[in-house]
């Protein structure tokens, strides 16, 4: 019989090979199953496959396990800390309130400030228009007088 053309897995010697045609399917016994299966946990022991799956996994596991450790221990510092950060929030919002009514009155103070600064310029004008007109109603007389030496002799001016 051609090795080619023969199956991987063992028979058994009472059974002779049949030879497979592409429209039969291979007629297989319990016993041919029986050999299958046990050539199979032999070659590949379930207990060989698991101890190692089975440790990866306990590891897995354990290392998920400190993972959620660490997050339970951070959200329980976050919501430790959530009331000292309400109590600076109302502080801030406290302190934006008072700074919005002291904009408020050094906007009132800027706008009287202003208001008495054209009154001060209104006032400066006036006394100037006054002492230009006392002046020149109480010194006409001595204007004259000083006119006249103006025009004088060379040796008053």
């Amino acid at each position: 019989m051609d090795q080619t053309n023969a199956s991987p897995l063992p028979k058994p010697p009472q059974q002779q090979q049949q030879p497979l045609a592409l429209d039969a399917a291979p007629i297989v016994n319990d016993s041919d199953l029986r050999a299958i299966a046990n050539e199979l946990a032999q070659e590949f022991s379930v207990e060989s496959l698991s101890r190692p799956a089975v440790s990866e996994t306990q590891h897995q596991i354990q290392t998920v396990a400190i993972q959620m450790d660490g997050l339970r221990t951070q959200i329980n510092q976050i919501q430790s800390e959530v009331p000292l950060f309400n109590k600076q929030t109302e502080a801030l919002l406290e302190s934006a309130e008072s700074l919005k009514a002291m904009y408020r009155k050094i906007d009132d103070m800027a706008i009287l400030v202003e208001r008495l600064a054209a009154s001060m310029n209104r006032i400066s004008g006036q006394v100037d228009e006054a002492e230009k007109e006392l002046s020149s109603n109480v010194l006409q007389p001595f204007q004259a007088v000083l006119d006249t030496f103006k025009m004088g002799p060379k040796g008053f001016r």
